[in-house]
């Protein structure tokens, strides 16, 4: 029998390659018809005169930074939730851990991949941050130098520092096929800290979606259960978490208090919409003070700078 013509390959390797689109189409046809809609969030807008309403209704809630400390000095898990990529969110959080002082050591899981926790160990035993080549250059990690700086100035406070996220090709995956397990598995890298350090705070510091208390984000399915909801359903007292949401001067209710002030949602306040804060669907949940213990209304945030090697050219 004579070998295929050049001809007659390439005609085959055409068809095959039409059969993978084909397939491959199919496959993703199926997909977005299964996939959960996404409703966005209409955003709140207030006249003068609702402003100065909401003014009287949160002004007994405010309390700064200080205030909000001594509040919260007892909690064994703070979940603090950021705006993604912002100086001041960052800033913030390491003034609280000042704040709270050297009674307690702490235990900080923070939203990196979790293969950079060798580079994390190797840092802050070394304090040499060409380690960090290992976190920000090898993925597409959020800038948490900063903390890490902090850390290793604080070693007599931290007991550990734990990357408590999943790796970027890991959420693809799931999410393509339907799926989404970050949250279950930050929630159960919080319990796990606590076991192993029993006498130790436990700080997460991450997404304030991740960080909430209740309810279901971006899609009402049940993958999207929140990593604070689902300590609590680990069996974890709810007296001893508290979540701590960190946003700008650009959420619908800014205009209401000052920058740099925080809300207690356990008043009053607590009682509205929370589309008045995240303009974020969210499901399953009406009220801020179901999703979080304390807002921080920070002012205007300015983009965090990345973290460059060393002589590294810069933009």
């Amino acid at each position: 029998m004579p070998p295929p013509s050049p001809r007659s390959r390439t005609v085959r390797l055409l068809r095959l390659a039409a059969a993978v689109v084909l397939v491959l189409g199919a496959a993703l046809l199926v997909r977005a018809l299964l996939a959960p809609d996404w409703h966005g969030v209409a955003y709140a807008d207030f006249e003068p005169t609702e402003i100065d309403q909401l003014r009287r209704l949160i002004d007994p809630a405010r309390l700064d930074r200080a205030d909000l400390a001594r509040r919260v000095a007892s909690a064994r898990f703070l979940l603090v939730g950021e705006t993604h990529f912002k100086n001041e969110t960052v800033a913030w959080l390491l003034g609280l851990l000042d704040e709270l002082g050297g009674g307690r050591s702490l235990v900080l899981l923070l939203e990196l991949p979790r293969s950079a926790q060798g580079a994390i160990d190797a840092y802050l035993d070394s304090g040499d941050e060409r380690h960090f080549a290992g976190i920000w250059g090898e993925h597409e990690a959020l800038p948490y130098h900063p903390i890490l700086r902090w850390t290793r100035a604080h070693r007599e406070r931290v007991a550990r520092v734990i990357a408590f996220d999943e790796e970027r090709w890991r959420t693809v995956v799931a999410r393509a096929l339907l799926d989404d397990t970050r949250n279950e598995t930050m929630a159960a890298a919080l319990a796990t800290a606590a076991a192993e350090h029993p006498a130790a705070r436990i700080v997460a510091y991450g997404g304030s979606m991740h960080l909430m208390l209740a309810g279901r984000y971006r899609f009402d399915v049940d993958n999207r259960r929140p990593a604070g909801a689902r300590l609590l359903e680990l069996g974890v007292p709810r007296d001893e978490v508290v979540s701590i949401a960190l946003d700008g001067d650009e959420m619908p209710l800014a205009p209401a208090w000052p920058g740099g002030t925080a809300l207690d949602l356990r008043s009053a306040a607590g009682l509205l919409p929370y589309e008045y804060f995240h303009v974020y669907p969210i499901y399953r949940a009406a009220r801020i003070g179901e999703l979080h213990d304390y807002f921080v209304q920070l002012g205007p945030l300015t983009g965090i700078e990345p973290w460059r090697p060393p002589g590294a050219a810069t933009d």
